[in-house]
């Protein structure tokens, strides 16, 4: 059914005029982005939320509206291949036809899209209705018969369960950090091997708290532990991946930042400054790390994402094959964010050929490829 659904939805954006092609991006964008207005539930900016909520929605509808200039259906299809690539608000890609074809018959390679758009356009060009089957030939060359790679990684993924507002109440510090690590001792009690915990599980900069980096560098002896927590040099503040083993911390730093919440790069620096002034209470955006850090268990290398990193094609590139993605889904929940999310890794992970070990604090960690 999905595979008739965006044939059926494709075919009708090639030939639909402006109006139409502005209404269904205004939907589109509400219906598949309106949890982004969520996460000012949580900078005391309730009041914001319809508002961004309907900015978002009227900025795909305009992206949609300009495709209706493209008179040729054709043509259009054509640039409908593309279009999403690089025409995204603040570089935020999650609308990607890939996404929407990844639970389909069709692969998501792009040569792949490319012929099932090829099928639309001879379902155009083929007027009789006998002839009509022929547009299927296409689609046949774009079927996915992609096998999932076998693996023997013996990864233990955490979920955590704590609200946002509830995670960053310094009363509830102490409390959550005991929770956790008792969960690591357990985990090791158990004999698991390896442990992979959410985004920021350690609500605090953990750098700057000795007695549990030592305290987590002694449970690493004959485990290997990673997790999330912020890193705090120089007034610098980075979103990073705290990992331990064989009684060594080593530490990767984030490298795509999410758009406002995390940064405000892309704007010019006064106007980056205001928007944070008015909306996050002054907050310093967030440092990046120069690459990608992959580190290696048991002599197999492994991608370090942290939340948005794992949407990012340009982190997918390299001599590698397994990826710990560590998220907070917290920001949007309740919503289809952690859904929405885990179709984009898909995409991605087939797309590159990798495989992803997910850990996440709401939503649900499991393995993707």
């Amino acid at each position: 059914m999905v595979t008739f659904f965006a044939f059926v939805g494709l075919f009708y954006l090639s030939i639909s005029n402006k109006k139409e092609l502005f209404i269904t991006g205004s939907f589109v964008g509400l219906l598949w982005f309106y949890w982004i207005a969520l996460s000012f539930r949580y900078v005391d900016l309730e009041w914001v939320v319809p508002f961004v909520m309907i900015a978002v929605a009227l900025a795909y509808g305009l992206l949609f509206w300009v495709l209706g200039w493209i008179k040729n259906q054709y043509l259009r299809l054509v640039v409908l291949l593309f279009y999403f690539d690089y025409v995204a608000p603040f570089g935020f890609d999650w609308f990607r036809f890939e996404v929407i074809l990844v639970d389909s018959f069709i692969g998501v390679q792009k040569w792949q899209v490319a012929l099932f758009f090829l099928s639309i356009a001879m379902y155009h060009f083929l007027k009789e209705k006998k002839y009509r089957l022929l547009a299927l030939v296409p689609m046949l060359f774009s079927l996915d018969f992609y096998i999932p790679k076998e693996h023997e990684n013996k990864v233990t993924l955490l979920t955590t369960h704590y609200q946002q507002d509830e995670k960053w109440d310094y009363k509830n510090r102490k409390t959550i950090i005991q929770t956790v690590l008792e969960r690591i001792k357990e985990a090791k009690q158990n004999g698991e091997k390896i442990l992979l915990l959410p985004e920021s599980v350690l609500p605090l900069y953990l750098n700057r708290y000795p007695v549990y980096t030592k305290e987590l560098q002694n449970l690493s002896q004959n485990m290997t532990i990673v997790l999330g927590a912020l890193y705090k040099e120089n007034k610098q503040h980075f979103n990073s991946t705290y990992i331990f083993q064989d009684g060594k911390m080593e530490v990767a730093h984030k490298v795509f930042l999410v758009p406002f919440g995390e940064t405000t790069d892309f704007l010019p620096r006064k106007l980056g400054r205001f928007v944070n002034e008015i909306f996050y209470g002054g907050a310093q955006d967030y440092q990046t790390a120069q690459e990608p850090t992959d580190f290696k268990i048991d002599d197999q290398l492994y991608r370090n994402a942290i939340c948005y990193e794992s949407t990012v094609s340009e982190h997918y590139v390299g001599d590698f094959t397994f990826m710990f993605a560590l998220s907070n889904q917290a920001w949007y929940a309740p919503s289809i964010e952690p859904t929405l999310q885990y179709l984009v890794m898909k995409s991605l992970a087939r797309k590159y050929h990798k495989v992803i070990f997910h850990s996440t604090n709401f939503g649900s960690s499991e393995v993707i490829q």
